[in-house]
């Protein structure tokens, strides 16, 4: 029986051949659950709830709904959400189980999925081979590219174990976070977006767009599409009416 981590290895490598995905950076991890049949609820949660994230499904209708929380870090939510993912390729769709106080098999499994999901070891390999002597600029260069976070770049990096890997200094960039690094090396305006983006809440997409074709027909209220994504009425109604004022010429 294969270890947690190689087999969450090699699921997460044949999820990525099975999508096309290559060793490219995944701009949009909802996409990627949507496509594998899950609806994406972010949501608000309180502070100390301690919860990042969970995945409920409904034996009825054999509909399987994935909620993560709001949260100013982008990289630890898609963390979540490919964790999630992994639960649900093997049909656990109870996580979070612990044992005896410590992370037991089907946990660490879910979390290699995850990291080698969003940041595949081939990946890393040639960010190191770009930049060979700096620990610091291939940790950078991964949690930028990747939207990962620095943790996760330097597991990454320690996996590949190619000519003596310095573990002192990926220790040390392990200490940072994704925001001091876009601060330090110019693209904290990008850090920004993504966190905003991480903060807003937001329904399924497919049920929105349910939404959004009943309120066309006149079959629900203008009020419960705008609940459902997190803006007013007023706005809602302006950017459903509006035309196209860009030009590609």
């Amino acid at each position: 029986m294969a270890l947690p981590e190689e087999a969450g290895r090699e699921r997460a490598e044949d999820f990525r051949a099975e999508h096309n995905l290559g060793i490219a950076p995944i701009d949009d991890m909802v996409d990627v659950l949507e496509q594998a049949g899950l609806d994406v609820v972010v949501m608000r949660v309180p502070d100390n709830s301690g919860e990042a994230g969970l995945t409920m499904h409904d034996p009825v209708s054999g509909q399987t709904v994935v909620a993560v929380a709001a949260i100013p870090w982008s990289g630890r939510q898609r963390f979540t959400l490919a964790h999630e993912l992994a639960h649900h390729l093997k049909g656990e769709h109870l996580s979070g189980e612990k044992l005896h106080g410590h992370r037991n098999a089907r946990e660490m499994e879910a979390d290699s999925f995850a990291r080698h999901l969003l940041l595949p070891i081939a990946a890393a390999l040639a960010v190191s081979e770009e930049h060979p002597q700096d620990v610091a600029v291939q940790v950078d260069l991964l949690v930028r590219r990747f939207d990962v976070s620095p943790a996760v770049a330097c597991l990454q990096l320690e996996k590949l174990d190619k000519r003596g890997v310095n573990r002192a200094l990926l220790e040390l960039q392990r200490t940072r976070s994704a925001k001091q690094l876009a601060a330090t090396n110019g693209w904290l305006g990008l850090w920004q977006q993504r966190s905003a983006a991480a903060q807003q809440p937001q329904g399924p997409r497919r049920l929105m767009a349910r939404l959004a074709a009943a309120y066309r027909d006149g079959m629900a209220p203008l009020s419960e599409l705008a609940d459902w994504s997190n803006t007013s009425r007023e706005d809602l109604a302006a950017a459903l009416a509006e035309t196209s004022s860009e030009s590609g010429e």
